[in-house]
């Protein structure tokens, strides 16, 4: 469901007016978005302004974060057995 639209039937189901309807649902997004992660919080943006839920969006920005993580990993590692060869040697 859009955002439009769901301000729309909280208006007809409540009577309240559309300005208290679009506060009532920031208040609930922001409220439901800071106890989730980063990345199923935008995603929640994406479904609600009608952009879509995409699983590639958060696969490719996982997978971004661990080929950071490892390549950090591995220039450690590199580092350390530099040092031992160093020592050795």
């Amino acid at each position: 469901m859009q955002l439009n639209n769901l301000i729309s039937e909280i208006t007809q189901r409540t009577g309240i007016t559309e300005d208290q309807a679009k506060s009532t649902v920031a208040m609930v997004m922001n409220s439901l978005k800071s106890n989730m992660p980063d990345e199923l919080a935008s995603q929640m943006d994406r479904v609600l302004t009608g952009a879509g839920f995409s699983y590639q969006e958060v696969l490719a920005d996982k997978l971004d974060e661990f080929k950071d993580l490892a390549e950090g990993k591995l220039k450690d590692l590199q580092r350390g057995a530099q040092g031992l060869i160093d020592k050795i040697l």
